[in-house]
């Protein structure tokens, strides 16, 4: 073993020491949350299997939070980000608004499902992040084929280090292939091993200290690569990124923990609770619909006599009393049935159910957006912020550089040398994170309308041009639908000058109508004292 080799290794059991704190509690929160995942931790392999869950409000807690974060936060179908700058006037001019509309326009395109698997790995993603607090991926240009590896990174596999902010310092995926998987992924630099034999797979990642910015080769990339295993010893291959390949999602970040929580800790109690106290509900269920039976002997009546519409012979002495009784629990289950209910609202509102329910409406009107749940919206907010600033707005800039350094970029106008482009997110659910600032605004305008009735020069403070940019964040409907400054600038020039003509001929007209009132004025004159004077006819 080599001493790089041994280098990585030793930190990915440093790594597996950080993490085992964490795993008991995994463990707890998959079997109600994630059955799949309920050996997290321990390399064991048992088929999924749901048969000590009694009630399934969690598991549907979670895929409605799945599908809500899809569906409005990376929707396929939409336009959920836009690349923009700082200087707003700048990315409204024709070049570079046409500029950025076709970067991000082939940014999309580098998602579709022909050459990446972006969409299909994104809801994983946000499963983890829902049950675990953490939603990793990895992101790359597969070499020579035109296409992406974009791959969830379960948090089975997932082992991490972060500084004081909580951004990666390291990451490592350890996962299990066989022989042929790593033949089909390493070619020739593949490991010599059989093709049904498995063995484990480390891929570390992790700052290069002697990083030079415009070096070749690994010293030109801040991040380097080693893949190695420790049931492989003396193979191993080493690489490097410009960027970090691996993201990772954090729900809500704890002070001295590198691993965050996520709703999944939060409902884990709710959900223990609510099945055993389903399971119990069963069990009632089942002695209310087959009672013990209460036999004076043996021979009065066998278990397969019990059948519904059937005669049974000697169960009763001659004087009427019976042989057979149902022994009857005197149990009365409506307040705990009430109680689960009560877990269930809890459960779902861990996993900001109603939330996603109602973002997840395509009817909404824009009334709706502007003042539906501004209360949760605000306590998701700080999520929603982690979302896009360690896992989406990172995987977008880093995909915008792959496309640059392969050429597939068109040449940026002059005018953006030295300004710095801006990942903007346009999803629904970022767009119903400024419903309050849109609701504020309309609000505002209406009362500067109704004030300007009886004072109308208050409405010399409103900014039109502005109030419509807001909105436009506000209300979410596509950019596109915004004219560009230039194009709005010359519009009023051209109005304005319509207006200056109208106004010069308005002038002229009055002119000349004035100048022909004199002159009729002149001549009435005129004839008056032709009339009055002496000898006059």
């Amino acid at each position: 073993m080599s001493a790089g080799e041994k280098e990585v290794l030793d930190a990915q059991e440093d790594l597996r020491r950080l993490r085992l704190l964490e795993e008991p509690q995994w463990r707890e929160i998959a079997a109600l949350l994630k059955p799949e995942e309920r050996d997290i931790g321990t390399r064991n392999q048992r088929a999924r299997v749901a048969d000590e869950i009694f009630d399934s409000t969690p598991l549907y807690a979670v895929d409605q939070f799945v599908g809500g974060l899809f569906n409005q936060a990376s929707n396929p179908a939409d336009r959920w980000f836009e690349l923009g700058l700082q200087d707003r006037d700048l990315a409204q001019w024709g070049p570079v608004r046409e500029y950025l509309w076709a970067v991000t326009t082939l940014t999309y395109g580098t998602l579709a499902p022909a050459v990446s698997g972006f969409y299909a790995n994104i809801p994983a993603v946000f499963g983890d992040l829902g049950v675990f607090g953490l939603g990793s991926f990895y992101s790359d240009l597969t070499p020579g084929a035109q296409k992406f590896t974009d791959i969830c990174v379960p948090l089975s596999e997932s082992f991490i280090d972060t500084d004081g902010q909580g951004n990666l310092t390291r990451f490592h995926r350890e996962w299990r292939a066989r022989g042929s998987q790593l033949k089909r992924q390493f070619g020739k630099s593949a490991p010599d091993i059989e093709d049904s034999r498995e063995a484990y797979i480390v891929h570390a990642v992790y700052p290069n200290h002697d990083f030079r910015p415009g070096a070749v080769g690994r010293k030109g990339m801040a991040w380097l690569s080693t893949y190695c295993s420790a049931d492989i010893p003396g193979w191993r291959r080493d690489g490097g990124y410009y960027e970090l390949p691996f993201h990772s999602i954090p729900w809500t970040l704890r002070s001295g923990r590198v691993w965050p929580i996520g709703p999944g800790h939060i409902a884990r109690a709710d959900a223990a609770m609510l099945n055993e106290m389903e399971r119990s509900h069963i069990v009632a269920a089942q002695f209310a619909a087959e009672p013990i039976t209460l036999l004076h002997d043996e021979g009065v009546l066998s278990a397969a006599d019990i059948q519904p519409n059937k005669l049974l012979y000697g169960t009763v002495t001659d004087e009427g009393k019976p042989l057979v009784q149902s022994f009857t629990r005197n149990a009365d289950v409506k307040l705990s049935m009430a109680q689960s209910e009560q877990r269930r609202n809890s459960i779902k509102e861990a996993f900001y159910f109603s939330l996603m329910q109602l973002i997840n409406r395509p009817q909404m009107t824009a009334t709706e957006v502007l003042s539906f749940k501004e209360e949760q919206l605000r306590l998701m907010g700080p999520n929603l912020g982690r979302i896009h600033t360690f896992g989406l707005a990172p995987f977008v800039a880093r995909r915008v550089k792959l496309l640059q350094r392969a050429g597939m970029m068109p040449p940026p106008p002059p005018e953006l040398h030295g300004q710095r482009i801006e990942i903007t997110f346009t999803s629904p659910l970022a767009k119903a994170q400024k419903a309050a600032q849109g609701k504020a605004t309309m609000q505002w305008i209406g009362a500067i309308g109704q004030i300007a009735q009886m004072k109308p020069d208050v409405a010399d403070n409103l900014d039109g041009d502005k109030a419509a940019a807001v909105l436009l964040d506000a209300l979410g409907p596509p950019p596109e639908i915004m004219r560009a400054a230039d194009d709005v600038q010359k519009d009023r020039q051209a109005r304005a000058a319509e207006q200056q003509q109208q106004m010069a001929l308005a002038k002229a007209q009055a002119a000349t109508a004035v100048m022909a009132d004199g002159a009729h004025a002149m001549q009435a004159a005129t004839a008056s004292r032709a009339r009055v004077a002496p000898g006059g006819a």
